[in-house]
């Protein structure tokens, strides 16, 4: 009964949200934008206290039959035709300076979202969402997900399974990388009619940024990080004994690390050394607005998930702990998502709550590796002196292939769009040996079996942003403070120059209010 009127509520609040905004879609009025904004606040306010509902549902009982309908109502509502056409007109003319910021958060959403549910375009993008909700990939005769094959590949002591996990996550097949390349294509049509060369033309300038800064970032970071990679993948070509040094090999060199590690974190402790280490750090998490959620289902790969019902009052975090490593980062990560949610207070309610992905996945970056910091390692985990420096070690030289990954996955994003006719597969495998410095497989598409691609425009640069974000936070509370672990002055620092103010500000102002210098690729590793 209550959902019914619920629905009811939400029907009416669409229906007049629709009713008092009708006018010519080509040229809306002056002074909608206003109503606009707040209209579609109201809106997407309510369907993400629904969704967190439905999703709470879904990990606690399996299934939530209302789920599907609240995300259609959600893309109905940020494609809205009117609110896009409306927010095109232009952020520069409001006044205030909390509706420009609204603005700025929503645009570039409502863009993406109108553009992949054109007409021509909605067909090829649901299969695409379509394939990746799947997340399964067939392995010796099974269907596995993702998480279980990207395991194979960094830890697995066989070659042979590492390199058929690799080959399992990178042959989408024809149907699949035909339908990325048109996506590109189709994306670039509908750019042009909006007067821009491309879409990637397009989604900067709706995000205020412009390509040199992109390029800029590519080449900043490729810079400090390309000394100590090759040094890095020279040794382990040196170290390795079978004739070519393969994409699948790179993790090998620290499998064992790893799997003398995961034994210091067993899933009943990861809940108790993250409150313990959370809370020497000044966060109180026993009396917080959080609750946590262990699924405990040995036959699923481990998982945290931040689901917010209602900020700042009520975040949940559902999570299926395993043994080991990913397990406790993955925890971290939620955990940092929903402390974030929980010390913001902000009005308008969308400044509170919509955060710029590059922040957002930085900040979930800081938490996520603290539990790879050397002190936090000895103090929480007990984990001896040799294998701690040898997981510090292991750490960086993942970190380092990230970031060359990351660089040919923007790059070739950045390409696509330029010239989408192009062979795709030839473009990224260039790439990828100017960046990783591998071998060349061109039987295998990563390119096409990139959920970002797909529902992230620009979402590579976002990464590389977010690794600057933890690596510049990280530095400075080290230097600042004399470190993060055991330190109640890391809450301080981060409620009171980050996250208080929600997405009120751009990242770039709060990492240089914090830190005292503008972002920086030079703290990530590499320096």
């Amino acid at each position: 009964m209550a959902t019914s009127r619920s629905f009811i509520v939400l029907v009416l609040l669409l229906g007049l949200a629709t009713f008092s905004c009708k006018g010519d879609i080509g040229t809306p009025q002056g002074g909608d934008i206003e109503a606009t904004l707040d209209s579609l606040e109201l809106k997407l306010n309510w369907l993400d206290h629904r969704l967190g509902q439905e999703r709470w549902a879904k990990a606690i009982g399996g299934r939530a039959d209302s789920l599907e309908f609240f995300e259609a109502l959600s893309r109905a509502a940020t494609s809205d035709e009117f609110v896009f056409n409306t927010l095109r007109s232009g952020g520069g003319r409001l006044g205030d300076e909390a509706d420009r910021r609204r603005f700025d958060l929503v645009y570039g959403d409502v863009l993406h979202a109108y553009v992949n549910n054109s007409r021509n375009l909605n067909g090829t993008f649901d299969s695409l969402d379509s394939f990746h909700r799947l997340g399964k990939y067939e392995f010796n005769g099974e269907m596995l997900q993702r998480e279980y094959l990207d395991v194979l590949v960094a830890r697995s002591g066989n070659r042979s399974d590492r390199e058929l996990a690799f080959r399992a996550l990178n042959s989408p097949g024809e149907t699949v990388t035909g339908q990325v390349g048109r996506l590109f294509r189709l994306r670039n049509q509908t750019a042009k009619r909006f007067g821009y060369n491309n879409y990637f033309a397009l989604t900067e300038s709706a995000r205020k940024v412009g390509s040199s800064d992109y390029l800029t970032l590519v080449s900043r970071v490729d810079s400090v990080s390309r000394p100590e990679y090759q040094r890095l993948l020279g040794d382990l070509r040196d170290s390795f004994r079978e004739p070519a040094f393969e994409i699948w090999d790179w993790g090998y060199s620290a499998a064992e690390t790893w799997r003398e590690l995961d034994p210091y974190f067993p899933a009943d402790s990861q809940i108790r050394f993250l409150k313990r280490s959370l809370g020497e750090m000044g966060f109180d998490l026993d009396n917080s607005p959080i609750f946590f959620l262990n699924v405990g289902d040995s036959t699923s790969p481990g998982r945290a998930e931040t689901i917010v019902v209602s900020a700042p009052h009520d975040i949940r975090v559902v999570c299926n702990l395993t043994d080991g490593l990913r397990s406790m980062q993955n925890l971290l990560r939620a955990t940092g998502a929903a402390l974030h949610t929980a010390e913001t207070s902000q009005e308008p309610n969308l400044l509170g709550r919509k955060l710029e992905s590059a922040w957002s996945a930085g900040i979930g970056r800081f938490f996520e590796d603290l539990c790879l910091q050397p002190d936090w390692l000895r103090t929480y985990a007990r984990v001896p002196e040799n294998l701690t420096i040898r997981a510090v070690r292991a750490k960086r030289a993942h970190e380092l292939l990230k970031q060359r990954l990351l660089l040919t996955y923007a790059m070739f994003e950045y390409e696509a769009y330029r010239n989408p006719n192009t062979n795709l597969n030839t473009l990224w495998w260039d790439l990828f040996e100017t960046y990783a410095m591998l071998p060349i497989n061109e039987d295998l598409q990563p390119w096409a079996v990139s959920e970002s691609f797909v529902h992230s425009p620009l979402g590579y640069r976002d990464s590389l942003q977010a690794e600057v974000i933890a690596a510049q936070t990280l530095a400075y509370l080290k230097g600042q403070y004399g470190g993060v672990v055991g330190n109640p002055e890391v809450r301080s620092f981060l409620v009171h120059n980050y996250f208080r103010f929600g997405g009120r500000y751009p990242w770039q102002e709060l990492v240089e209010r914090g830190t005292g210098e503008p972002p920086s690729p030079a703290y990530l590793p590499g320096e």
